[in-house]
């Protein structure tokens, strides 16, 4: 999953982290999840939660952040 593998290429990350984990649990703090943000947004040249297709208060895992993106790449074909 290549939003994984941005996360992992956050200096930040304390854990290993899978799909399922929760945001918190990643070990990410608010600034370091707004960065990864930034980093997906330039990376993936979508922005889910700027388009509207997505809410931040709606993503609890690490899964739904990739369905977001996946979801706004879709959408934007």
């Amino acid at each position: 999953m290549k939003i994984i593998e941005t996360m992992i290429d956050t200096d930040e990350l304390d854990t290993d982290i899978n799909p399922e984990m929760s945001l918190p649990e990643t070990g990410l703090n608010s600034l370091a999840i707004a960065r990864l943000l930034i980093k997906l947004e330039a990376k993936f040249g979508s922005d889910p939660f700027h388009d509207g297709s997505a809410r931040i208060p709606d993503i609890r895992s690490v899964s739904d952040l990739a369905a977001a993106y996946v979801n706004a790449q879709k959408a934007a074909v």
